[in-house]
């Protein structure tokens, strides 16, 4: 059920994002729409790596373990894959907005990667 929500808010993100890209200018949209879009490309980018997240440990678990009796311990849960998920998903959009204001550079991506790294480290603690 999760699945279906997280597909339906991702299509609809999805929808709004390409509405406003084709409808509108930064200059018209204002700040509003800016925001707008950055959360609707986080929408999107974290329905998009929780399914790419989830089906490649399915994928990788089937392929390498699938000769292992009992192997429970490496298959991801669909929730824990969306917190993966919507950690890795902040990096495009940190970067993104980063380039926008005009101080992307290797400093920024070192910084925005150690953060996920940062972020994969908390997720891989805290849940179960």
């Amino acid at each position: 059920m999760f699945s279906r929500i997280l597909a339906f808010i991702g299509i609809g993100a999805l929808l709004v994002l390409g509405y406003i890209i084709n409808a509108t200018t930064p200059a018209q949209a204002g700040a509003v729409g800016v925001l707008v879009v950055f959360l609707s490309f986080y929408a999107v980018s974290t329905a998009v790596a929780t399914f790419v997240i989830y089906l490649l440990n399915r994928l990788i678990v089937q392929l390498f373990f699938a000769d292992v009796a009992k192997y429970k311990t490496g298959k991801l849960s669909f929730k824990k894959s969306y917190y993966y998920g919507s950690v890795f998903a902040l990096g495009p959009v940190v970067l993104i907005s980063l380039q926008s204001v005009g101080s992307g550079g290797l400093g920024s991506f070192l910084l925005v990667c150690t953060l996920l790294i940062l972020g994969s480290v908390y997720v891989a603690r805290q849940t179960v």
